[in-house]
């Protein structure tokens, strides 16, 4: 029992930076600041539309309100919503998830939105967030 042990696993992240000529760097841990997305999951298949959910993890950020969580998807969205944010703005392929006001983001927020094409075909193809 004289031992270091993990009480939780975390995922290594594997980064490129360019200017690096060779090597394999590896780290694991939390980045500083750093938001992270689970996967999509199908919460309901309507054949021509549906629902998806997925887990935002802001628990690396000091300040959580207000955030703005932008995600990018390859499809139209027509509705976002969850985590207790105060709105979810689809414009295109695009969901602006907001909180704001005094209303601070969870540290881990199950998120929804919503397509009019086939929901098995949604992927996530990018995400940003603000903190101001």
């Amino acid at each position: 029992q004289n031992g270091v042990f993990m009480n939780q696993y975390v995922k290594p992240i594997i980064s490129i930076a360019s200017g690096i000529t060779e090597g394999i760097y590896t780290a694991s841990g939390v980045t500083p600041n750093a938001v992270t997305l689970g996967a999509l999951k199908v919460a309901n298949d309507w054949g021509t539309g549906g629902q998806l959910i997925f887990a935002a993890d802001f628990s690396a950020l000091s300040n959580r309100c207000p955030l703005t969580l932008t995600v990018t998807f390859n499809t139209t969205i027509s509705g976002a919503w969850g985590g207790g944010c105060n709105s979810g703005e689809p414009t295109g392929n695009t969901a602006c998830f907001k909180w704001e006001n005094g209303n601070t983001a969870p540290e881990t927020a199950e998120l929804t939105v919503q397509v009019s094409s086939t929901p098995s075909t949604v992927q996530i193809t990018g995400y940003s967030y603000t903190q101001s």
